[in-house]
């Protein structure tokens, strides 16, 4: 290993540990960002649940994602066994979603983004195959 290799290696591994560090905390599906927004406002969440039902999900399902805008309903279980309803609206699946809980208060309330991408240890993984696959 030439002495080019070893500085190339290390800034890999320098850009590596930044790239690790980086990572915030996203969600990867409706309910993390939605569980996500409501455990900022101190709600006891303990899980969520987000399905699309008749008639919502046709327009969706039977035209694609050009169909807009996206909704579905919003069941979330709090830490005591209580089950409270809502839904969700986004302009722009995955992006610019909007949550209705009428019994929290929260109108229409802009949630996190999901990601889309991988992050993290995936991340690592996909880059490390592509570099020992070129």
């Amino acid at each position: 290993m030439g002495r080019t290799s070893i500085i190339a290696l290390g800034i890999a591994l320098m850009l590596l540990g930044w790239r690790l560090t980086s990572v915030e905390s996203v969600p990867r599906s409706h309910a993390e960002a939605i569980m996500m927004y409501l455990r900022e406002r101190d709600v006891p969440v303990q899980e969520v649940h987000v399905t699309q039902q008749w008639p919502n999900a046709l327009p969706f399902y039977a035209y694609g994602e050009q169909a807009m805008p996206y909704q579905a309903s919003v069941s979330v279980r709090l830490l005591g066994g209580h089950t409270i309803s809502g839904f969700i609206v986004c302009l722009s699946v995955p992006f610019d979603c909007r949550i209705t809980v009428r019994d929290f208060q929260v109108i229409s309330e802009l949630i996190p983004d999901i990601q889309t991408q991988p992050t993290g240890w995936e991340w690592v993984l996909i880059q490390w195959y592509k570099l020992i696959t070129l």
